[in-house]
């Protein structure tokens, strides 16, 4: 195995990890008028 795998650029759980914030942060002004406190 070489660095190569180690850079973050090379791995899928950083997209995922931004994705998620990003679909998060875009619902959450919808979540609290209905006073729901999803994550």
């Amino acid at each position: 195995m070489t660095n190569e795998f180690l850079k973050l650029d090379n791995q899928i759980c950083f997209p995922l990890y931004a994705a998620t914030r990003e679909i998060t942060k875009r619902y959450r002004p919808l979540l609290e008028e209905l006073n729901v406190t999803y994550p």
